[in-house]
């Protein structure tokens, strides 16, 4: 497997009953691995015209109220008015999965554009490059108490060893994978309509006129051929073309040497936000720790193989793009599939022969 960096969010819902805090809890003990409970915040838009319809008697009670109305359909609580006035942050619990190096493995946390309330699971993983072992120690397991809802869960937990986990104490060869077979097998959990199963490249290495504008020249001309592999959903919003006009812009500016400065301006011209299927947002914005470019065209998933191909085709034709030194095309889809995945894993895991 390539080893970019990478890191993978899929949005779920965690069973009936259940939260996503029940879901890390479940995980952790079945791994040995310890759990933490944090809170995020995300911003939200105010619902002026509800608060127009209110009854001016009612006073700052009421609106209060809708506030809180709009909190609990999220399965968050409010936290404090936004200065523009105009938003206010939403307080949201959370849980990290910690691996033994003191470091999460996995994130559980909300998405606000899934309904369905603390049941919202998004799973966002480590920066990882291959499939390293995790190591765990058996004589500690986890402390967290494991959820007492569903019985489907709690009584496949009961003696038997983790996803993956050997008798020496260690999730298999392939550490985020495992975690995350751990998360999809638990009875119930489910994906939300419109989720999305999205991968993170580090794009440190496109930083550059002549690399990024290859990238966008490459998928521009095999996007078609990704969805169909990806099985990329027609209702898929956040999955946008890119611009026509971003790869000339960016090729022009390649070969007239200008800095990637220049590459950054025409990004932030060009895209309106992160709802491409090639989202370049932040290259475009620069946010120390961000630098990614991001694959949001896969089909959501619950079976580990099509999310580990996904990932290899992901970072597979992130290598491609910035293997400057190739100077050959790729003529046809045999001869791409193979440049992404020379070991033909990832072909299986996609259905594809």
């Amino acid at each position: 497997m390539i080893g970019l960096d990478t890191g993978l969010e899929l949005e779920l819902l965690a069973p009936p009953g259940w939260t996503r805090l029940e879901v890390a809890a479940d995980v952790g003990v079945r791994l040995g691995l310890r759990v933490e409970s944090f809170v995020t915040m995300s911003k939200v838009p105010v619902p002026l015209a509800d608060l127009g319809a209110l009854d001016p008697k009612a006073g700052a009670a009421a609106a209060t109220a809708l506030l809180a109305d709009v909190a609990r359909h999220h399965g968050a609580a409010v936290h404090a008015l936004a200065e523009d006035g105009r938003h206010f942050y939403l307080a949201h619990r959370g849980a990290r999965l910690m691996g033994t190096d003191g470091l999460p493995l996995l994130l559980f946390v909300h998405d606000n554009s899934i309904d369905g309330g603390e049941r919202v699971t998004e799973v966002v993983t480590r920066p990882f490059a291959g499939l390293e072992p995790v190591r765990l120690d058996p004589a500690t397991p986890s402390r967290q108490p494991a959820p007492q809802r569903g019985g489907g869960a709690a009584s496949a937990r009961s003696g038997r060893k983790g996803a993956g986990q050997s008798a020496h104490g260690q999730i298999g060869p392939r550490g985020v994978f495992a975690a995350i077979e751990a998360v999809v097998s638990i009875p119930g959990v489910s994906l939300p309509p419109r989720a999305a199963l999205h991968v993170h490249v580090d794009g440190r290495g496109f930083c550059d006129p002549t690399r990024l504008a290859r990238l966008v020249a490459l998928f521009s001309l095999w996007e078609p051929v990704l969805r169909r592999w990806l099985r990329t959903p027609s209702d898929l919003l956040a999955a946008k073309a890119l611009p026509t006009e971003l790869a000339p812009r960016l090729h022009q500016l390649a070969v007239a040497g200008a800095p990637w400065s220049a590459a950054q301006q025409a990004l932030r011209e060009l895209l309106a936000g992160r709802g491409h299927a090639l989202n370049l947002y932040n290259l475009a914005v620069d946010e120390p720790g961000k630098r990614t470019v991001e694959f949001k065209l896969a089909a959501p998933s619950l079976s580990l193989p099509f999310i580990e191909a996904v990932r290899q085709v992901a970072v597979g034709f992130a290598a491609l793009a910035l293997d400057t030194e190739r100077n050959a095309p790729v003529d046809d889809e045999a001869e791409l599939l193979q440049a992404l995945d020379p070991d033909g894993a990832a072909r299986r895991g996609l259905g594809l022969r």
